[in-house]
């Protein structure tokens, strides 16, 4: 398989998984952001562990570390913290997943415009998932949603959209390489 095939089939199955998360966080906001929040708990107090068993095994070695006490410690902490206010965190989610569409509706804008140069007859619709992306990521940017769960179901519309766009997109470019259609585009024989 050369690297083109590998690379859409790895791009499929990223948009794929985009549509999977997407449709979970639609249907099910709430549960779905407590459960991202209990996992990175569960993945601090992991860590807990680890640095708390080497402060142990070095203290009986005679080598005892009090930076990895601290920092297990603080990891404990940072985990009741996480699991204790899931709710405060879930908040912080559509903050950061609205800056990733920003940027990511961003590039496919230029993406569109780089279509164009090249007559792929496509490029307005691939525009629009990137104005629509780009929507996305400054409605969650500027949070008028008062509830986080509204928010991440926005989010999860997002993610599906996305998801369908790039899947969209690329079934219509190789298409199109396949049967020559794109001025400028180099030819790999790939059948």
């Amino acid at each position: 398989m050369n690297w083109l095939k590998s690379f859409k089939w790895n791009a499929a199955s990223i948009s794929l998984g985009s549509i999977l998360l997407g449709v979970i966080l639609a249907f099910w906001p709430a549960m779905a952001a407590r459960t991202v929040c209990y996992l990175l708990s569960a993945e601090l107090l992991l860590g807990t562990f680890g640095y708390l068993l080497s402060y142990f095994s070095g203290r009986r070695h005679g080598l005892p570390s009090g930076s990895d006490l601290m920092i297990g410690l603080l990891l404990a902490i940072a985990a009741a913290f996480v699991a204790g206010k899931a709710d405060s965190i879930i908040g912080l989610v559509p903050l950061l997943m609205g800056a990733v569409f920003a940027v990511q509706g961003t590039v496919r804008l230029q993406r569109s415009m780089e279509l164009k140069q090249v007559a792929y007859r496509g490029w307005g619709m691939v525009m629009l998932y990137a104005l629509l992306t780009i929507g996305f990521g400054v409605v969650l940017l500027f949070n008028p949603f008062r509830a986080a769960t509204g928010m991440i179901r926005v989010l999860g519309i997002g993610l599906f959209v996305s998801g369908f766009s790039d899947i969209v997109t690329m079934i219509s470019v190789t298409r199109q390489v396949r049967r020559h259609r794109l001025i400028g585009v180099a030819q790999t024989g790939e059948k």
